[in-house]
């Protein structure tokens, strides 16, 4: 899938068709009512989970005691374990808290170059070592 920013998708549309009365509003609703229609009855994390395997993804979760609540998901591109196992050198690791009350870890790599990439993300449900390992 491409995905067009919804300004130049307007853009577009107006360039192509003059007499268009069509507002960006309509572009973003358009763009929300087809993600909900791809994403069909699977509720967000499980929408995660399905996107991570479609783009062969490594990622591991642990849940809870009832098998259904996640505490901590992992998951890595695998073009960043070759570059990581290339330059294994990690410069800055970052949580940042989101809606879910979730932290969010980025670890982020550096190659001989000094160019950054990202190495893993993760959600975890607390900072204690045992959710970080």
């Amino acid at each position: 899938m491409i995905k067009v920013a919804p300004r130049n998708i307007l853009a577009d549309l107006k360039r192509k068709k003059p007499d268009s009365v069509s507002k960006i509003k309509q572009v973003y609703n358009e763009r929300y009512r087809l993600n909900i229609e791809k994403k069909s009855p699977r509720l967000e994390m499980q929408q995660l989970l399905k996107l991570l395997g479609d783009n062969k993804y490594v990622s591991r979760y642990r849940a809870c005691e009832d098998n259904v609540t996640i505490r901590d998901i992992f998951w890595t591109p695998p073009e960043s374990i070759n570059l990581f196992n290339t330059f294994p050198t990690v410069i800055d690791s970052t949580y940042k808290a989101n809606k879910y009350r979730f932290l969010l870890l980025e670890i982020i790599g550096v190659t001989s170059s000094n160019k950054q990439f990202s190495v893993e993300f993760a959600f975890l449900e607390c900072e204690k070592e045992d959710n970080v390992t």
